[in-house]
């Protein structure tokens, strides 16, 4: 969802890509450093058998199932890194500080801010990350009422303005309580924030390492990937999950990714999500005379939870009166529902029980 410009479209110096390359650590966008080169574009609050594993069945990561020496680290790292996509969208409401560090060139820059969700499935939810800058400030804002979420884009100068229908997406998948805790669902309502985040690097990163390490009433999972060359099971096939893999052709793609996902296993958290997506780390090593060597780390703090009502005006998006570019589009499931709810690359896949 951040500047989506066809490859041939854009060159970026070293201090606007590291604007541009507050997208990546968010939303797994489409964009990457490229030197000036063209640029590519348990008791947890979850429903009752929301722990699905990318095959549909239920799963509940134990030390047992955690060790590096399981026979296919791939399969359970997805079936993480799918929990904790699914907590993104239906877990509490929580708000966590963000950070953001980006290593390109000799440069360094860090961004903060915050994030906030009304949670359950709600789509109500409001992110904010601004960067200093010597060639102007650069900012991200996400804001959705549950109905439409609104993205503002602000890289020095430069300022866009884009919008998703969420409730056209809603409606092409025909949520019942049947298909409420498929994994696919949660994948198509993961639009914006950490949620989309982890949509895009299921798409886009094969993981191969697996490790859990256990800190007093939390596992912390640490997933290590590299570009994938085949769809991912299970797969969303709305046109913005489609485009991903090709993207990764383009040598200017961040090649390694790391993610720490925390579990919460102690009874007396049962306020917080049960999977927290807690940091996101990309990484490119330099190409000899082609590409430098690019680095982006993005950390979602220790969420709050937040057991009062919020109030509806922290998700009223006011406009600016500036042009707005509908990308609803792109997030629409195919139709009729029962092709959404069924991964090409996995057919078989069942309802969770």
């Amino acid at each position: 969802m951040w500047m989506r410009i066809a490859p041939s479209n854009a060159c970026f110096s070293a201090r606007s890509v590291l604007g541009l390359a507050v997208l990546w650590g968010l939303i797994a966008g489409s964009f990457f450093p490229t030197d000036g080169h063209p640029c590519a574009a348990a008791g947890d609050p979850r429903p009752a058998s929301s722990a699905a594993d990318a095959a549909g069945q239920p799963i509940e990561p134990s030390p047992e199932n955690a060790s590096i020496q399981t026979p296919d680290p791939g399969r359970l790292a997805t079936r993480v890194l799918l929990l904790a996509l699914h907590d993104a969208v239906w877990g509490p409401a929580v708000l966590c500080d963000v950070r953001q560090h980006i290593e390109f060139d000799g440069l360094q820059l860090t961004g903060i801010g915050k994030y906030v969700r009304e949670g359950k499935g709600s789509g109500r939810m409001k992110l904010h990350l601004q960067f200093p800058g010597r060639s102007g400030a650069h900012a991200l804002l996400q804001i959705s009422d549950g109905h439409r979420l609104h993205t503002l884009e602000q890289l020095g100068e430069n300022r866009r303005s884009a919008v998703v229908d969420l409730d056209q997406v809603r409606e092409r998948l025909q949520i019942t309580q049947a298909s409420v805790t498929h994994p696919l669902t949660a994948l198509y309502l993961a639009v914006g924030g950490p949620a989309e985040s982890l949509r895009k690097i299921h798409g886009q990163y094969q993981f191969t390492d697996v490790q859990a390490i256990d800190e007093a009433g939390t596992r912390v999972w640490i997933l290590r990937g590299s570009l994938r060359r085949t769809p991912p099971e299970p797969q969303p096939l709305a046109p913005i999950d489609q485009g991903l893999i090709p993207l990764n052709e383009s040598p200017a793609m961040p090649s390694e990714v790391r993610l720490r996902i925390r579990q919460r296993l102690a009874p007396e958290q049962g306020e917080l999500p049960g999977f927290w997506f807690a940091e996101a780390e990309f990484s490119r090593p330099q190409t000899a005379g082609v590409h430098k060597a690019f680095r982006t780390r993005i950390e979602w703090d220790v969420p709050r939870p937040l057991t009062a009502p919020l109030e509806p005006a922290l998700f009223e998006y006011h406009a600016s009166g500036r042009s707005v570019e509908d990308e609803t589009p792109l997030y629409l499931p195919p139709e009729p529902v029962s092709v959404a709810r069924r991964s090409p690359s996995h057919p078989g896949s069942p309802t969770p029980r």
